[in-house]
């Protein structure tokens, strides 16, 4: 299955929140691979894993896959953070800024 496979699978509200959320992903990493692992889509790059986000329930789902990262930001993120995972729900995204943050952050941590 593709990301787009996955995501069309999905309410409408859900997949067009997901879909901005995949388009900030791919802007700070053009180059990432996107796969579906674990049943969620994951943004790789050299063939490991950035960051990846699902939708379950009534909330959707930013993994960091990072516990450093997600300590080291804990102020930045406690209006969503759950353990190593932001909540947050269509109608109230994520902020473009901080997801661009998390994703630059987590690319210097991974080199």
């Amino acid at each position: 299955m593709t990301v787009d496979e996955h995501l069309s699978k999905l309410p409408v509200d859900q997949r067009k929140a997901l879909q901005s959320l995949r388009e900030v992903i791919l802007f700070i990493i053009p180059d990432a691979e996107e796969v579906i692992s674990y049943g969620v889509p994951m943004f790789k790059r050299n063939g490991k894993g950035v960051i990846s986000m699902s939708a379950r329930g009534s909330y959707l789902s930013l993994h960091l896959m990072s516990p450093p990262l997600a300590k080291a930001m804990k102020d930045d993120l406690k209006e969503y953070l759950k353990g190593v995972t932001l909540h947050f729900t269509p109608d109230k995204p994520l902020p473009v800024p901080l997801v661009k943050r998390i994703v630059k952050a987590r690319l210097k941590e991974m080199k």
